[in-house]
Protein backbone atom coordinates (compact mmCIF):
# COMPACT_ATOMS: atom_id res chain seq x y z
CA UNK A 1 0.00 0.00 0.00
CA UNK A 2 2.53 2.72 0.53
CA UNK A 3 4.25 1.52 -2.26
CA UNK A 4 0.97 2.48 -4.35
CA UNK A 5 0.46 5.64 -2.74
CA UNK A 6 4.13 6.77 -3.22
CA UNK A 7 3.73 6.09 -6.77
CA UNK A 8 0.06 7.98 -7.02
CA UNK A 9 1.55 10.98 -5.13
CA UNK A 10 3.93 12.97 -8.31
CA UNK A 11 1.04 12.06 -10.21
CA UNK A 12 -1.06 14.27 -7.33
CA UNK A 13 1.22 16.98 -7.73
CA UNK A 14 1.02 17.21 -11.95
CA UNK A 15 -2.55 18.18 -11.38
CA UNK A 16 -2.09 20.24 -8.45
CA UNK A 17 0.41 22.25 -10.51
CA UNK A 18 -1.69 22.09 -13.49
CA UNK A 19 -4.74 23.29 -11.49
CA UNK A 20 -2.74 26.42 -10.06
CA UNK A 21 -1.27 27.25 -13.22
CA UNK A 22 -5.18 27.54 -14.81
CA UNK A 23 -5.70 29.47 -11.65
CA UNK A 24 -3.26 31.81 -12.48
CA UNK A 25 -4.32 32.19 -16.39
CA UNK A 26 -7.86 32.82 -14.88
CA UNK A 27 -6.97 35.49 -12.52
CA UNK A 28 -5.32 37.03 -15.38
CA UNK A 29 -8.70 36.90 -17.90
CA UNK A 30 -10.98 37.97 -14.66
CA UNK A 31 -8.27 41.24 -14.18
CA UNK A 32 -8.56 42.44 -18.09
CA UNK A 33 -12.26 42.02 -17.49
CA UNK A 34 -11.97 44.23 -15.09
CA UNK A 35 -10.17 46.57 -16.64
CA UNK A 36 -11.73 46.71 -19.80
CA UNK A 37 -15.16 47.01 -17.50
CA UNK A 38 -13.87 49.98 -16.01
CA UNK A 39 -12.69 51.50 -18.89
CA UNK A 40 -16.14 50.98 -20.71
CA UNK A 41 -17.81 52.72 -17.51
CA UNK A 42 -15.39 55.72 -17.46
CA UNK A 43 -16.05 56.28 -20.97
CA UNK A 44 -19.98 56.67 -20.66
CA UNK A 45 -20.91 60.46 -20.76
CA UNK A 46 -23.75 61.74 -19.28
CA UNK A 47 -25.18 62.47 -22.54
CA UNK A 48 -25.34 58.45 -23.89
CA UNK A 49 -26.70 58.55 -20.16
CA UNK A 50 -29.52 60.32 -20.95
CA UNK A 51 -30.40 59.33 -24.76
CA UNK A 52 -30.62 55.98 -23.10
CA UNK A 53 -33.22 57.06 -20.33
CA UNK A 54 -35.21 58.78 -22.90
CA UNK A 55 -35.28 55.96 -24.71
CA UNK A 56 -36.76 54.02 -22.00
CA UNK A 57 -39.24 56.65 -21.18
CA UNK A 58 -40.46 56.78 -24.57
CA UNK A 59 -40.48 52.75 -25.23
CA UNK A 60 -44.37 51.55 -25.31
CA UNK A 61 -45.04 48.27 -23.45
CA UNK A 62 -48.13 46.48 -24.21
CA UNK A 63 -49.21 45.61 -21.15
CA UNK A 64 -48.84 47.24 -17.46
CA UNK A 65 -46.94 44.20 -16.32
CA UNK A 66 -44.57 43.72 -19.11
CA UNK A 67 -40.88 44.70 -18.31
CA UNK A 68 -37.99 45.13 -20.67
CA UNK A 69 -34.53 44.65 -20.71
CA UNK A 70 -32.24 47.50 -20.05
Amino acid sequence: IENDLSQDSPTVRTTTTTVINDGVNVGKLILELNNRMAAAKTNNSQTSNNIRASSIRNSTLSSPGETTDF
